[in-house]
């Protein structure tokens, strides 16, 4: 279940990627259309961060910034947690537990490959488990 490698559920995803001098309003448009919660944040070619909703949220909107002249280096989250690709789901899930974070980056041989969020994690156990759980109630049906 949670030996499940992390490839398993970011071969699909693809980051939003942002650079550290775009407005919040950029951003947060990139964001939009892309239909995520976060984004990569590089500069020079490498991860430096990532912004998330509540980044913006947070330290832009409720801190009375203007979102189109405020630059995603001033809201985003600097060095998160990341996690390798070769690693497990069970992995990735202990790590955001253990820093309190709903985002890992996922880092490859040849740099960032995209950000999980901890349903993605979930997502697969969650519908074998509700799988299982209906076999169960028609089964109990049957008796």
């Amino acid at each position: 279940m949670y030996s499940r490698p992390i490839s398993a559920i970011t071969r699909e995803k693809t980051p939003v990627i942002v650079g550290t001098t775009q407005s919040i309003t950029e951003a947060a448009s990139a964001m939009k259309q892309q239909g995520e919660g976060v984004a990569l944040v590089i500069e020079n070619n490498k991860a430096v961060g990532i912004l998330t909703r509540s980044d913006i949220v947070e330290r832009v909107v409720a801190a009375g910034k203007n979102p189109g002249t405020t630059e995603v280096a001033e809201a985003m989250t600097r060095n998160p947690v990341v996690i390798r690709d070769h690693c497990s789901v069970g992995h990735a899930l202990y790590l955001m537990h253990e820093y309190g974070v709903h985002y890992v980056p996922v880092i490859g041989e040849t740099g960032p490959l995209c950000i999980i969020h901890i349903a993605d994690a979930t997502a697969v156990d969650l519908s074998e488990y509700a799988h299982d759980a209906d076999i169960l109630d028609q089964i109990a049906e049957l008796l």
